[in-house]
């Protein structure tokens, strides 16, 4: 029943997602969280920095800044004795190859490591799976390239409407970029806050803040498990 309601909430909603990730042109120039350069004395104060690459999901679409998933993670990590400084990078309406035209500026400071959180905008326009999938190696090689230690993958996923085939394709992109790359792959970063109402804005496609705090807690799970925090133990 869980799965139906999301697949049906998905279906019902993919074309309100298409209009409210669509960025004014200025947008992927001005956002605020891009234009926080760090300088070398802030990066030694505030320790390590991880940064969060996305869309509209990862922006916090719809909330206040301190209430997206990356800012919820922070203050969770740091709460447990981590010295991290998580900056968010993500802007609505963004894509795989949008990623790729930003990436040198957003690398000038390489952090020591990135979370790919993107795709999700080419899926619902439809755009080749190769495309895809090419920008996404692209990206992870580039970041390496200009220092970064780590490089973490979030999947994601469609809904049903596009095909299945469409969406066998498009979700099996992210496992083979994580394989052939050897990087880490959270499967889905929305699990089980997609589709559930209590856990989106009246959109029904992006997280409210209860639905960041599920991310936030899911994606620190995974940290967790894969031995991702090893090298931040708590002070």
């Amino acid at each position: 029943m869980t799965r139906l309601r999301t697949l049906l909430s998905l279906f019902a909603l993919t074309s309100s997602m298409q209009v409210a990730c669509t960025p004014e042109p200025s947008q992927v120039e001005s956002s605020p969280a891009l234009l926080e350069r760090p300088t070398s004395e802030d990066e030694t104060r505030e320790g390590p920095v991880w940064l969060f690459v996305g869309d509209s999901l990862t922006a916090g679409f719809g909330l206040p800044p301190d209430e997206s998933y990356v800012s919820v993670l922070e203050r969770s990590l740091q709460r447990e004795g981590r010295a991290l400084t998580l900056r968010n990078a993500g802007v609505s309406g963004d894509t795989s190859a949008g990623v790729k035209r930003r990436l040198a500026w957003l690398l000038k400071r390489p952090p020591e490591v990135m979370f790919l959180c993107i795709g999700a905008n080419d899926g619902m326009r439809g755009q080749p799976t190769e495309a895809l999938e090419r920008n996404l190696a692209d990206i992870v090689t580039s970041a390496r390239e200009a220092g970064v230690k780590q490089v973490i993958l979030m999947g994601m996923r469609l809904p049903p409407n596009y095909g299945a085939e469409y969406v066998k394709r498009f979700e099996a992109v992210y496992p083979s970029v994580a394989r052939r790359l050897k990087v880490p792959l959270m499967p889905f970063l929305l699990e089980g806050v997609a589709g559930e109402a209590s856990l989106n804005l009246r959109d029904g496609i992006h997280p409210n803040a209860e639905g960041h705090r599920r991310v936030a807690r899911s994606l620190q799970a995974f940290l967790h498990a894969e031995g991702l925090l090893a090298a931040h133990e708590p002070r």
